[in-house]
């Protein structure tokens, strides 16, 4: 797998040089279901000799249709073990061995024609893997050629997702190494795409909850609600939408709230990283001020 250096995660997208591999790939993908999308999910797996810690990590996803980024999510300070799996979903109440729920109850990822998404390097912007489905993202959200339409997971079968086979297999070609298999969060990939079975709970449980940020447009202040994971402190980290880190502040003994100021920002798209003890959730927020 290459890397590609980019001078900025969120714009621009130029590219500056290849540098060394790493051994993450996006390992199975599952971004449509019939009616409510509710069961979507992202699976990393780690193909390597060695433990990564996630947390220098982050995926985002692309819209094909307007080359936008419409999301990203990092991730907490987590070691995934060789030859294991990290599962990212909407809802763990629905997805089996979910190890980051966003609360996206659906919608999590979106419906391809085409879309893509790319595992990045934080601090270095490599690209470590990328993923275009249903036709051919601009670069870098592609490898080789896209996943084409008949391939994908479109076909709204709720236990059918977009996975490499044989599992954790990189090419450097979308089309060559996914296809549509039977869903399998957190466990290895099937070679099987008929008489598909539901997964059972393989992991202890869905670990790290999303935080929500509003109003959203914000003025001069927006709330940053945790959830019910608080932990004895809580930092917000603010990046611009080129990916330049604004600021940085900690908060002691939160309850389940946070008034943010937003009054000095100038208006435009941030993004949000919010870390408490047990979670890392990133969110868009857009200041407008009347």
């Amino acid at each position: 797998m290459k890397n590609i250096l980019l001078t900025c995660l969120f714009s621009g997208l130029a590219i500056m040089a290849f540098s060394q591999s790493t051994s993450l790939v996006i390992n199975e993908v599952d971004y449509d279901q019939p009616s409510t999308d509710t069961t979507e999910f992202v699976e990393i797996k780690n193909v390597g000799q060695s433990a990564v810690n996630l947390s220098g990590y982050t995926l985002l996803f692309f819209n094909g249709a307007n080359s936008t980024v419409y999301d990203t999510i990092t991730f907490p300070s987590y070691m995934l073990q060789p030859n294991d799996y990290y599962v990212i979903c909407g809802s763990g109440n629905y997805v089996p061995n979910c190890n980051q729920t966003e609360n996206a109850l659906s919608d999590l990822v979106q419906n391809g024609s085409p879309d893509g998404m790319l595992l990045a390097e934080i601090l270095t912007t490599n690209v470590v893997d990328a993923l275009s489905y249903e036709g051919d993202c601009t670069f870098p959200f592609i490898e080789g050629t896209g996943i084409l339409t008949a391939n994908a997971d479109n076909n709204n079968d709720e236990l059918i997702s977009i996975s490499r086979f044989p599992d954790g297999t990189d090419t450097d070609n979308n089309s060559a190494d996914f296809s549509k298999r039977c869903s399998t969060p957190g466990i290895a990939n099937s070679s099987s795409n008929t008489n598909c079975m539901p997964v059972t709970t393989n992991v202890s449980s869905h670990t790290y909850q999303v935080s929500t940020l509003f109003p959203n447009p914000a003025n001069n202040v927006v709330n940053v609600s945790i959830g019910s994971n608080v932990g004895s402190s809580v930092s917000v980290f603010v990046y611009d939408f080129t990916g330049r880190l604004i600021e940085n502040k900690k908060y002691d003994d939160v309850a389940s709230t946070i008034e943010f100021n937003t009054a000095h920002l100038a208006e435009g798209v941030y993004i949000f990283n919010i870390k408490t003890s047990n979670s890392s959730i990133t969110r868009k927020l857009t200041v407008l001020h009347e």
